[in-house]
């Protein structure tokens, strides 16, 4: 399931996550993955991984592999996700 940060409530989100077995979650810089991850944390969804996904498709892609924890307190630039 793909679902878009940047024209839904978070509890719509929480909820896509809650239930699909693998969710995407493309971000905006409204909502970068941090807000995302804090309000999965809050709501108590359990995930076993999170990535956050930059640049896909040029020479500077990275995909870094987090905990929800991590992803939560983590710091990412919005114009790179």
């Amino acid at each position: 399931m793909v679902v878009s940060a940047e024209s839904r409530p978070l509890d719509e989100i929480t909820s896509a996550v809650r239930t699909a077995s693998k969710v995407a979650v493309l971000t905006s810089p409204e909502r970068p993955p941090e807000v995302i991850g804090r309000s999965l944390l809050e709501a108590g969804v359990a995930v076993d991984l999170a990535a956050v996904c930059s640049q896909l498709g040029t020479e500077t892609e990275s995909v870094e592999e987090l905990s929800l924890a991590d992803l939560a307190t983590g710091s990412f630039d919005p114009t790179r996700c």
